[in-house]
């Protein structure tokens, strides 16, 4: 379905030329050169296949992120467009279908924080009188 949906995007962008980095079949020093040269504003990446790539922090600004691996994925692939300290911010947005074990996921662990939370709270109105 991942690649089904990385072909389904490309054409919808058609228009735009996106640089698209989805396989190992992928010509990736071609298209990252494209989107790094501005001759493309839109590069479409897999984190499966975005493994080593540096410097898009330069050039990037907005992360669309269809979920096709851990969280461990989601947070290298902001990695590559944030740094410590670097002043321009940027936007990531997280595709999620209703329903789907990443909606469940990502439910379970805010079920989680809040208990977190809340257990820490407790801890700390009776170890220290502090108020959450």
């Amino acid at each position: 379905r991942w690649r089904e949906s990385i072909s389904h995007l490309a054409l919808k962008l058609a228009d735009h030329r996106p640089a698209v980095v989805a396989s190992e079949s992928s010509d990736v020093a071609w298209q990252l050169a494209r989107f790094r040269s501005g001759e493309t504003k839109v590069l479409i990446i897999s984190a499966r296949y975005g493994e080593g790539i540096d410097g898009l922090q330069d050039v990037a600004r907005v992360l669309v992120f269809c979920s096709n691996g851990s969280a461990n994925d989601r947070k290298q692939m902001i990695g590559r467009l944030y740094r410590h300290g670097q002043q321009r911010g940027i936007v990531v947005v997280d595709v999620e279908a209703e329903g789907s074990m990443d909606a469940r996921q990502r439910q379970l662990i805010d079920e989680q924080t809040d208990l977190a939370e809340s257990q820490i709270d407790k801890i700390l109105a009776a170890e220290f009188g502090l108020e959450g």
